[in-house]
């Protein structure tokens, strides 16, 4: 088995993407992801770097998981912008 990291949805097959996660959730969908990768919502840039992962073996995907690297607090509900501008000033 191999994992593979992708930092693109677009670099992953959307049959096979989508085979996984059909269309019940539309959140988890290929073109939802695309989307927000496309306006610059989930990028580097961003914040929230695409960090897909599909499980292999033998070439066959097995698995796969959606995922984000948060390079910030920003949009967090639990820790706020006033919060963490607070804490800083504090020396926190």
């Amino acid at each position: 088995m191999e994992l593979f990291v992708y930092g693109s949805i677009g670099d992953i097959p959307r049959d096979e993407w989508d085979g996984w996660f059909g269309s019940d959730y539309p959140f988890l969908g290929y073109d939802f992801l695309l989307g927000l990768e496309t306006a610059d919502c989930t990028t580097v840039k961003s914040g929230w770097a695409p960090f897909h992962l599909v499980l292999r073996e033998g070439g066959v995907a097995i698995g796969a998981a959606p995922g984000f690297l948060k390079e910030h607090s920003y949009g967090e509900y639990v820790v706020g912008l006033g919060l963490g501008r607070r804490l800083a000033s504090a020396g926190a």
